[in-house]
């Protein structure tokens, strides 16, 4: 994108329509089976607006009030398990335009701020629990994830030296991959 604001609007104009119609489908079953408490129209418009900005159920509730009776199916199931990673990629789209504006403006000093809070970030991962149930409201952005994004951004940034190191080695990355899934699943 020319700009920050250019980026916005096209990650916006990409995302929130379809969240709306997700978010507006499930809140509907909700409403239909039982599962939906609205005491109030302006009050419950609060909590959805709240939850599509920011695709986290956790913050609307925490913002607003807890429109859900969370009973029996609901006591054991969320209808959209996945949901929390939109709002992981709406916080890194929030992180990304300042990122790359000191990269822009000091190439060594923002590939330094990016590494940096890639490192901060792996740091945060591994001492927190990354559940609802340790920190709510961290585990749905990107502060315990920026790591894995980082290595993503500083792999673009710096294409043109890295890229041989990928090109064309794509069994090599794919047995690699296969090996660190194979060890990782031994051990956990």
């Amino acid at each position: 994108s020319s700009s920050a604001a250019s980026f916005f609007i096209k990650r916006s104009l990409r995302i929130f329509p379809a969240l709306f119609v997700n978010i507006a489908m499930m809140e509907l079953a909700l409403l239909v089976t039982g599962g939906l408490n609205v005491t109030g129209i302006l009050q419950y418009l609060s909590y959805f607006t709240v939850y599509i900005l920011t695709a986290a159920r956790i913050w609307a509730v925490y913002f607003t009030y807890k429109p859900y009776t969370m009973s029996g199916f609901y006591r054991a199931s969320d209808l959209s398990g996945v949901l929390w990673t939109l709002t992981v990629e709406l916080t890194f789209y929030l992180t990304l335009p300042t990122l790359l504006e000191i990269w822009r403006r000091w190439k060594r000093a923002g590939a330094l701020v990016v590494a940096v809070a890639g490192l901060g970030s792996w740091v945060m991962a591994q001492h927190f629990n990354i559940t609802d149930k340790y920190d709510p409201f961290l585990s749905v952005t990107v502060g315990p994830t920026f790591w894995i994004f980082s290595m993503g951004v500083l792999a673009r940034l710096f294409w043109h030296r890295v890229s041989k190191i990928f090109e064309g080695k794509v069994l090599w990355w794919l047995a690699t991959h296969l090996a660190i899934t194979w060890w990782v699943a031994g051990t956990s």
